[in-house]
């Protein structure tokens, strides 16, 4: 009797980062920023580490965020190859949807369609804010009106989330008028 034995391949480590430079063929450095409480004063410390990643069809450029998985050393420095170039499908959608055709093919799916198409403001801030608004306001639900679990919750101040919710208020009440 033989027995087959079928090796599962263990989960890849992924990081998601910046790419600092391009200039070598086909490798990336990306630069990574972790960040992790301190184990004596509890407080926040960020520390930032580059890796060079194999970037097969030079896709990524300088100021991309891309996703970037372990592999087999490929050289003295690489140990990693670009997975999944994050930023680059908000970049260089015409509209203002992402559809499918912008995703890369190992994200296409058959059955995959445009959700719900709303009016953008115009600059990367007015977005990041709008949303932070509108996800401060579903904290707020989600937790039953209690702000004080909601801000923690969001790992944010109560005084922050305050100031969110009365800009909320403030842009219905425009909105109304």
């Amino acid at each position: 009797m033989a027995e087959t034995t079928e090796k599962k391949q263990g989960s890849r480590s992924t990081k998601i980062g910046r790419v600092t430079s391009t200039k070598m063929s086909k490798t990336i450095v990306v630069q990574v920023i972790m960040k992790k409480a301190h184990p004596l004063y509890r407080r926040v410390v960020a520390k930032s580490k580059k890796f060079y990643a194999h970037d097969e069809k030079n896709t990524a450029h300088v100021g991309d965020f891309v996703e970037i998985e372990e592999t087999r050393p490929m050289s003295k420095l690489k140990r990693w190859r670009l997975k999944n170039v994050i930023q680059k499908a908000i970049i260089l959608t015409d509209d203002d949807s992402i559809s499918p055709q912008h995703l890369p093919e190992n994200l296409q799916q058959p059955g995959l369609q445009v959700v719900g198409e709303t009016p953008h403001p115009t600059s990367f801030e007015d977005q990041l804010h709008d949303y932070k608004i509108k996800l401060a306001h579903k904290a707020v639900a989600d937790c039953h009106g209690n702000k004080t679990l909601a801000a923690r919750s969001l790992h944010i101040s109560r005084t922050y989330l305050h100031r969110l919710i009365k800009e909320l208020l403030e842009e219905e009440a425009r909105e109304v008028a």
